[in-house]
């Protein structure tokens, strides 16, 4: 695959400063890092399905208490149908 290199991207100083904070706990470079990102979410928006892609961050004092995580997991689950439920109804009013 050739390499495509572009002569700069120009962003806000404290989405830089938060994207090399990730770059460096991803153990990656900058230039790696962010065309990562960028492969990770285009493939979600090219794809031929209507997969919806949903990123959730667990908070870290549930990880390791199942019972707790669990119900949180529900409530998050439910959330996550009612929003795409309420999505669906909102293209059905406008359509």
């Amino acid at each position: 695959m050739a390499k495509f290199k572009p002569r700069g991207i120009s962003m806000d100083d404290d989405i830089h400063k938060k994207v090399q904070l990730a770059a460096k706990k991803a153990n990656m470079s900058m230039s790696q890092f962010i065309c990562k990102l960028i492969e990770n979410f285009t493939e979600h928006l090219v794809n031929d399905n209507n997969d919806k892609p949903i990123i959730i961050t667990i908070p870290a004092d549930l990880v390791d208490d199942e019972e707790k995580l669990r119900g949180w997991l529900h409530k998050k689950s439910e959330a996550i149908i009612n929003a795409l439920q309420a999505q669906k109804s909102q293209k059905a009013q406008k359509g």
